[in-house]
């Protein structure tokens, strides 16, 4: 390639979306602390997790959903995730 040329074709960026679940699944007071302590250390806030629902069939067992989508920025450099 010619000094000082403008072909970027190898800088062609793509964006996509992922979506990233995280389940807790345990007692309701265990789900709740986790939560808690996920939301001190700065990790997940208390408003982006569903209400803990009971599980059918589970001896007392509850869930509890953190979804996230994620976008990121790939091109043939680097590899960049924010969220």
């Amino acid at each position: 390639m010619a000094k000082g040329s403008s072909d970027r074709s190898d800088c062609a960026v793509q964006h996509e979306k992922q979506r990233l679940q995280i389940h807790l699944i345990g007692h309701h007071d265990f789900i709740q602390d986790m939560i808690n302590q996920l939301h001190a250390h700065r990790i997940a806030d208390r408003i982006h997790w569903s209400q803990p629902m009971p599980i059918v069939h589970s001896d007392g067992q509850y869930i509890s959903i953190l979804t996230r989508t994620i976008h990121q920025h790939i091109n043939s450099r680097t590899f960049a995730v924010t969220g």
